[in-house]
């Protein structure tokens, strides 16, 4: 028990003890990156450029119910309050409940069948980022989202919750984070002092004060009350701190080569301290 997985390029390796080791080489992979993970407390669900498999007591398995994923990238994986598991995939969503494995696509309301990450509020709906809009699942259909704020064909890269039911939207425009509060979507930008940056994971930290935004540009935070202001139009100004940058082109912060990729299993933080996937 206890450890971190942690998918790489080179296989599922599991932090234990200060220690990376392997757990599952890529030669027990159907595609070599292990590209997305879920520790559903049973078992290790990998997502990878071809299909799922499942990791559990030392062996790789290909449960013959999700065969209909072999040869898709499979982006995200998520289990909703109901036990429901889905899949975000280059090739639509795909939904697993009561025993049968549904895709989503075009026809279901995707404008582009290529996702990125899957998402459920505290209320319990399920939101999919993908590379043209952000959209609510609803009686089998996708419904899209903040079209008026300008999300109808944005690459969604990340989404955040706050208690309120306030949502953080980043996509891969580096120039804006999406916020919907009170019924109403607003859009904080770079003039407004937000960092240039795609984000890729969101959270607030222990403190419940800072947001932390890591991204492909480095990571920065940013006071969650300030960025409420801001996108109210309550406050000018937005006044983060640069923490790690890609580059070392933000003054102030180290440098490092963080963080990549837009999905589930992108970051998490665990009570006291940040995790995110770097490219070295």
């Amino acid at each position: 028990g206890g450890g971190t997985w942690v998918g790489t390029a080179n296989g599922v390796y599991l932090l234990k003890n200060g220690a990376y080791k392997l757990a599952v080489p890529t030669t027990e992979l159907p595609g070599p990156n292990a590209y997305t993970i879920l520790d559903d407390g049973t078992r290790l669900w990998i997502g990878t450029t071809n299909g799922m498999v499942q990791y559990q007591d030392g062996r790789v398995l290909h449960p013959p119910e999700f065969a209909a994923l072999a040869g898709i990238t499979v982006q995200g994986i998520f289990r909703d309050a109901e036990e429901s598991m889905w899949f975000a995939t280059l090739d639509g969503v795909f939904r697993y409940k009561d025993g049968s494995l549904t895709r989503y696509g075009m026809e279901a309301g995707l404008k582009d069948v290529r996702c990125r990450l899957i998402f459920e509020t505290r209320d319990g709906r399920i939101l999919v980022g993908t590379l043209a809009g952000l959209y609510e699942f609803q009686a089998d259909r996708f419904q899209p989202l903040g079209a008026e704020a300008g999300l109808a064909d944005a690459f969604i890269t990340s989404l955040y919750e706050l208690a309120d039911g306030t949502l953080i939207v980043g996509s891969f425009s580096e120039d804006a984070l999406y916020i919907y509060m009170d019924g109403h979507w607003h859009t904080v930008h770079g003039a407004q002092g937000l960092p240039a940056n795609t984000a890729t994971f969101m959270t607030l930290d222990e403190s419940g004060d800072w947001l932390w935004v890591p991204g492909i540009r480095g990571i920065y935070r940013v006071r969650i009350a300030d960025l409420l202001a801001v996108a109210t139009d309550k406050q000018d100004q937005l006044h983060p701190q640069l923490i790690l940058s890609e580059q070392g082109q933000w003054t102030g912060s180290e440098k490092g080569y963080c963080c990549n990729g837009a999905g589930n299993a992108r970051g998490y933080f665990d009570g006291t301290r940040l995790w995110v996937p770097s490219r070295n």
